[in-house]
């Protein structure tokens, strides 16, 4: 296995850090994964070197705003600039590896991007896996927060705040909430507009969830703090074909980081043989 660090050229003097894991033979396929909020390529180390051991390359983007990437900590101008910008990621991917079939993986906040660009766009994939994705948050905020940020997000929309996230809610694994914690390119922040701009966009999936036309493996833990499990329930009840939802009883929020993720890995690995080895659907 080999771990490979790259800058995707954006604009003049901006780029997007990336990090890429791959198998020692050939690859069977390669994995886009677009990380949550506040998070970072760094800390799917693992995951990657699980999917290159099981002969596949996966490859992680920071999104503007996050990581080693450019932009202000925790912003985002849009919705369709992101959806953009997953695009710039997809060119590299093919450019790349243009003979493997690709998955798209996309993880809380990036689960309602990965949702969002499959709605939108529509992209030549194989399969997408989608874990704990942000369509709603568990808890709602107060109406009088809602409010306020309403009006600042029309006056200053990249003012942020604390993203409210609690480490220990993150996983069952004490050890992963401390190293979220003492992270340095993890950055604790969301700005109003990002705030507006991905709700909107969950609600907006939902909606439209019967435009999804790729396979598509949902998951979510019961016990997730953070993001809605009914919301991503309900999105999959929407789902006309080649949907598999998996509730994972009592599991927190970053399945790939829980007690279980071997298990958890497993499934996805399995999934995604199973798609890549099927007889193609007309």
């Amino acid at each position: 296995m080999s771990r490979t660090e790259f800058f995707i050229p954006f604009e003049e003097g901006q780029s997007f850090f990336a990090c890429e894991w791959s198998p020692e033979g050939e690859s069977k396929g390669v994995i886009l994964l677009i990380h949550g909020l506040s998070d970072h390529a760094g800390r799917y180390g693992h995951v990657g070197s699980f999917f290159a051991a099981a002969g596949y390359t996966m490859i992680v983007a920071d999104l503007r705003g996050h990581g080693q990437s450019f932009g202000k900590r925790g912003h985002f101008p849009s919705i369709g600039r992101i959806m953009k910008d997953i695009s710039v990621f997809m060119e590299v991917v093919h450019r790349r590896h243009p003979d493997l079939p690709l998955i798209l993986y996309g993880h809380s906040m990036g689960g309602n991007l990965v949702l969002n660009y499959l709605i939108r766009t529509k992209p030549d994939v194989a399969g997408a896996i989608v874990t704990s994705p942000w369509l709603r948050l568990k808890v709602k905020p107060r109406l009088y927060k809602a409010i306020m940020g309403m009006l600042v997000n029309n006056i200053f929309p990249s003012m942020t705040r604390p993203d409210g996230i609690i480490p220990s809610y993150l996983s069952h694994d004490e050890e992963v909430g401390r190293k979220y914690l003492a992270d340095p390119l993890v950055h604790h922040l969301i700005s109003v507009r990002t705030y507006f701009e991905i709700s909107n966009a969950g609600e907006y999936a939902i909606v439209n969830a019967s435009k999804v036309t790729c396979p598509l493996l949902l998951m979510h833990g019961t016990g997730d703090c953070l993001t809605s499990f009914d919301a991503t329930r309900e999105f999959s009840e929407k789902v006309i074909v080649h949907c598999t939802f998996k509730a994972w009883e009592g599991l927190f929020h970053e399945l790939h980081n829980e007690v279980e993720k071997d298990t958890i890995l497993q499934m996805e690995k399995g999934w995604i043989e199973t798609i890549l080895t099927r007889p193609a659907l007309s």
